[in-house]
């Protein structure tokens, strides 16, 4: 599947201040380690406390690019790699 720069610009929005989004997902994914995983794995340690929210960090590599299937966003390798390319590469 090919996902638009808007729609991963778009999607990007749900990695910032998503400590709500990340409490209500069943699973949520990395864009940088390219990893799904339940979002359980994510505790209170692994939040960056933003202006009016936390924002969550990978528990496998640091990084603050999660986001969580209660986004709305269905979740996939393909997803995960297609964010990757677009912002780390």
């Amino acid at each position: 599947m090919k996902y638009s720069t808007e729609f991963l610009k778009q999607s990007h929005r749900s990695s910032f201040e998503n400590k709500k989004q990340i409490l209500a997902s069943n699973i949520v994914g990395c864009f940088y380690c390219k990893q799904l995983f339940p979002a359980t794995e994510i505790t209170n340690e692994d939040y960056i406390q933003d202006k009016n929210s936390g924002t969550a960090e990978c528990p496998h590599c640091r990084i603050d690019s999660v986001i969580g299937d209660a986004s709305g966003i269905e979740l996939s390798f393909e997803f995960l790699e297609a964010m990757n390319k677009h912002y780390f590469s």
